[in-house]
């Protein structure tokens, strides 16, 4: 009589040790997937203030940012005057690096201008460039990086935000685009504004 009491023990430990082993998993799969989320929704609100930082740049000084290069936004305008009349930054918090560089957690954050509508179909292949004043024409703010062990924490962040941003509509359309394998870099795409 004894052994079967215990065997019935034995018996109620290894079931109880089951369920709590399966509420661990559950839990940490549940716990994973809140900290990529909450990852996302921090880049989507630092891609946010970028935009809006762009915004309240033309509201001041009645100019578009202005641009490095044909394309290059120039992202120092953000946090310096440079003599523009009606400038009254700095627009952003962000640490701006280079004229065309921030870095956030480590993961480098570019402006450019790009076409809208008329995207390459290739996702390895660049957006198609605008010229600025193109009806088509808009900023864009992007994650970027060459280092492929990144690559998929940036294909992550685009997941989650092509769903809560997009709606899922893939790659190629919406405010959130991705452009995956573009010379062994990978790139994410915000589209901020129009830029007539």
């Amino acid at each position: 009589m004894f052994n079967k009491k215990g065997a019935m023990f034995g018996l109620d430990a290894r079931i109880a040790l089951v369920i709590f082993g399966a509420l661990s998993v559950i839990s940490g799969a549940a716990l994973y997937s809140a900290i990529k989320d909450a990852r996302a929704t921090s880049i989507l609100a630092t891609l946010n203030e970028l935009s809006k930082a762009s915004e309240q740049y033309l509201l001041d000084t009645g100019a578009k940012v202005p641009l490095v290069s044909s394309e290059n936004i120039n992202l120092l305008s953000f946090k310096l005057d440079n003599g523009v009349e009606g400038w009254n930054g700095p627009y952003t918090g962000l640490n701006v690096v280079s004229s065309t560089s921030i870095v956030y957690n480590d993961i480098n954050i570019y402006g450019k201008i790009r076409k809208i509508s008329t995207w390459t179909t290739a996702q390895t292949a660049f957006p198609d460039s605008c010229s600025d004043g193109d009806n088509d024409c808009a900023e864009w703010f992007f994650l970027y990086t060459n280092e492929a062990s990144e690559f998929d924490y940036i294909r992550n962040i685009y997941n989650v935000l092509d769903q809560k941003v997009d709606g899922g509509d893939g790659v190629d359309a919406g405010k959130i685009r991705l452009r995956d394998g573009v010379s062994a870099s990978i790139r994410m795409y915000f589209l901020s504004k129009v830029r007539l």
